[in-house]
């Protein structure tokens, strides 16, 4: 289900469509993941679970380490960017 057609990075309306999109940056939570806090775990899974059910990409932003990375993919979220993956 598409719910946003994208020009130029943002929503477009469409008939039909929600005419709103949604941008979840977990930089915050991912800094904090290798301190292993188990409610920031709870926070990602919950986030990850309402963007599934609502067919909306979620991306990891500001992933800077492998084991931020093997994290994030641990709990299913598989889209991730940041200095890990390339330098701007």
């Amino acid at each position: 289900m598409n719910y946003c057609a994208r020009v130029a990075g943002h929503c477009g309306r469409c008939e039909g469509e929600l005419p709103f999109a949604f941008t979840m940056a977990f930089q915050p939570i991912v800094e904090l993941a290798e301190a292993r806090v188990v409610s920031f775990e709870a926070l990602v899974r919950g986030v990850k679970g309402l963007a599934d059910e609502l067919d909306i990409a979620l991306i990891a932003e500001g992933v800077e380490t492998r084991a931020e990375a093997l994290w994030l993919g641990r709990l299913g979220i598989t889209r991730q960017q940041g200095f890990y993956f390339a330098r701007p």
